[in-house]
């Protein structure tokens, strides 16, 4: 563990060598795409004042940081801005998004106390992103802090989250016998679905025709059926893995959903093009124009034969 946690800093020390790039805390909970009107957002039943600056339509994207007091309300961490009423701003770099944001929702003053961590507040339990540090992400002593996320001032390229403590050699099933299965646990699984299901939309950005009939498994060899039967099997050993009296004080939401990040990270990670060693076609047994079901190995040995012949 040792080691890698100080391959994570190096990672972090080099990104932040990046000036190009905006480093914000990643928090654990729900992102949403929130539309405003008469300045407030939605969140179930709840309503959160934001700004009155922004004008109807406009959709800021946020995450749900569950309060570690009951008796406070969970908070807003808004991230970034996709609509400015009736215009997309979705194809406009993100440093621009973000200027407009920092324009039409200034702070509320340090004074009356309102902190969370890598944040601005704009209004009573609704902050604004501010870039940060990547090690001081990874510093960070807030368990809801469970990474960063690097973002490109001058490109239009997908994002970058790093989260603390993923380890790309643990890619084991933990035995039954140290976590055995917990009581009502099938209904349990249930729960996450929806959140495995926002995991995957994330993963097959990468490879959109996952999604589709014609997927083609040399570029990933998973479609859409197989991420779902991965991410509800690491949810079901989350939940068993999940101890109620951890000295983070973590949720058992938290706990899962840092579970599954880690997973999936390693998953995209491991098929992705700027992987070292893993950026390699994979062969899957397949089915011929006549019929015949042909092995992988065998179709790669008929290649070496007719390139020797």
């Amino acid at each position: 563990m040792r080691q890698n946690n100080n391959k994570q800093r190096d990672t972090a020390a080099e990104w932040d060598s990046k000036p190009s790039y905006i480093k914000v805390a990643v928090y654990a909970g729900d992102k949403k795409h929130l539309p405003v009107f008469g300045g407030s957002v939605q969140v179930g039943d709840k309503e959160y004042h934001v700004s009155f600056n922004l004008p109807d339509g406009s959709v800021v994207t946020a995450t749900i940081i569950k309060s570690r007091d009951a008796s406070y309300e969970d908070s807003i961490y808004i991230t970034d801005i996709l609509r400015f009423g009736k215009s997309d701003l979705s194809a406009v770099l993100y440093k621009s998004r973000y200027e407009v944001l920092e324009l039409l929702c200034p702070p509320i003053s340090e004074d009356y106390g309102f902190a969370t961590f890598g944040a601005k507040c704009i209004a009573p339990y609704v902050f604004l992103a501010v870039g940060m540090g990547a090690k001081a992400c990874l510093r960070c002593n807030d368990p809801r802090v469970i990474g960063y996320e690097v973002i490109s001032l001058t490109e239009h390229v997908d994002s970058v989250e790093v989260i603390k403590g993923a380890s790309e050699e643990d890619e084991t099933v933990d035995s039954v016998e140290n976590h055995p299965p917990v009581e009502n646990e099938a209904n349990r699984v249930k729960e996450y679905k929806a959140l495995v299901k926002s995991m995957i939309n994330k993963i097959t950005g990468k490879w959109r025709d996952a999604n589709k009939s014609h997927h083609q498994p040399s570029l990933l060899p998973y479609d859409r059926d197989d991420l779902m039967q991965f991410g509800m099997m690491q949810a079901m050993i989350a939940i068993r893995k999940y101890n109620a009296d951890n000295k983070q004080k973590a949720s058992e939401f938290t706990f899962v959903f840092q579970h599954l990040y880690n997973r999936f990270g390693q998953l995209a990670h491991k098929y992705s093009k700027d992987s070292k060693g893993y950026g390699v076609s994979h062969s899957r047994d397949y089915v011929n124009d006549e019929g015949v079901l042909v092995c992988a190995y065998d179709a790669a040995a008929t290649k070496e034969v007719d390139s020797d012949g």
